[in-house]
């Protein structure tokens, strides 16, 4: 049994191992965030190069929300990978529902997104060009490597039907070894079948890698992380609703990204997601009743798998709990009115009349996201209806 024990702990040192403690300052403040949240991740995972996946929406109570303004819509699986050898996943077809794959780097700038279809699986290959070659095994040949010319056919008899071959992969280089990748499932938390259908979809999800190898991260010192992280996010108030500030590198402003990782870490860039942000200043008596309209769903420009959410947050951006567990409304779990309209309340109680209502307290403020934006929401020529006091 101590022989056992010995191992296992060798082992995990060889594919985790900490640097000294570091003081987190303003300039290596998004790889100490990244960092943070990538061990948050491994975590779930249990390892270097393996998917964990969050089989349902965590209650508030667990105290496991994860990251800043984390989402009740998605199922999140999350996985970091050491790109000394190159990695392939691949997404299963997604069966009418969103599913995305968003891939980032060590200092959480995006590398890559991939989406399946309905009907058709995706894959994407992620490589490293400084990579340590002499730290990846050469891979072997296999059969979907082999020639299908006709001196490679067997010699007798029929050829055997072809295999279907998985798709070809979508290739794409990081600008860091370590990466990590979140693989969002659309869910409705309140249906259970729907719960297991989007399992069902993690499940499918297939990793191969010649090699895992190992994750050597510094061990920063949390209270000044958390304390830079509040400094940085303390600025989120003054961006209008409609700021990007997640994406790709040399595409995003330095500022607007510090901002970025510190209120909404593992945020799409805005192709894949558009979120508003909204600290209503003005709407300090919590003893009001607020809403949203929004006259047309239908006609709100988000991609076919795509959808919008209302979630609100505490002061610090994290989910309060309540006792109606009322956080969030999205396009699936919303009920229209008799004229097809919906209408989402915000305030303290709910009344009878309240289909749809999120419960607010002090220093409360909300977010609303858009999932597969098309160009009116991109351009900033459609905006989501705004707040307003009944």
């Amino acid at each position: 049994m101590r022989i056992n024990i010995l191992c296992v702990a060798v082992i995990a040192l060889a594919i985790f191992s900490i640097e000294a403690n570091q003081t987190v300052y303003i300039q290596n403040y998004n790889v100490a965030e990244t960092d943070y949240n990538f061990l948050q991740g491994f975590k779930l995972s249990g390892g270097i190069g393996k998917i964990g996946h969050r089989r349902k929406i965590a209650p508030v109570t667990s105290n496991v929300q994860g990251v800043v303004r984390t989402t009740q819509d998605v199922l999140v699986s999350f996985a970091v990978f050491d790109l000394n050898c190159p990695v392939t996943i691949q997404l299963p077809p997604n069966e009418g529902r969103y599913l995305s794959l968003y891939a980032l780097d060590n200092e959480q700038f995006s590398v890559a997104l991939l989406h399946s279809t309905p009907t058709k699986s995706a894959s994407i290959t992620i490589s490293y060009p400084k990579a340590d070659k002499s730290k990846c095994p050469n891979v072997p040949k296999t059969d979907s490597d082999e020639d299908d010319s006709e001196e490679n056919s067997r010699e007798k008899g029929p050829k055997p039907p072809k295999p279907t071959k998985p798709p070809k992969p979508v290739k794409v280089k990081a600008e860091t070894r370590y990466v990590c990748t979140l693989i969002r499932i659309f869910v409705d938390p309140n249906n259970a079948t729907d719960v297991l259908e989007a399992n069902r979809l993690q499940d499918a999800v297939t990793v191969s890698q010649a090699s895992v190898g190992n994750w050597t991260w510094a061990d920063w010192n949390t209270t000044s992380l958390f304390a830079v992280r509040n400094a940085i996010a303390g600025l989120a108030p003054f961006m209008e609703p409609y700021t990007q500030f997640n994406g790709y590198r040399g595409q995003i402003d330095e500022t607007l990204h510090y901002i970025g990782t510190a209120t909404g870490w593992g945020g799409n860039p805005a192709e894949e997601a558009v979120y508003y942000i909204i600290f209503p200043p003005e709407l300090t008596d919590i003893n009001q009743v607020y809403y949203i309209d929004i006259d047309s769903p239908s006609s709100i420009p988000i991609g076919e798998t795509g959808f919008w959410s209302v979630t609100v947050y505490n002061s610090a951006g994290y989910l309060q709990f309540n006792n109606a567990s009322s956080y969030v409304v999205n396009s699936v779990t919303a009920k229209t009115e008799s004229n097809g309209s919906i209408r989402v309340y915000l305030s303290n109680t709910r009344a009878d009349y309240m289909k749809n209502w999120i419960y607010i307290f002090p220093g409360w403020n909300y977010c609303v996201r858009l999932y597969l934006p098309q160009t009116p929401i991109l351009t900033n020529t459609w905006t989501f209806p705004a707040l307003q006091q009944l």
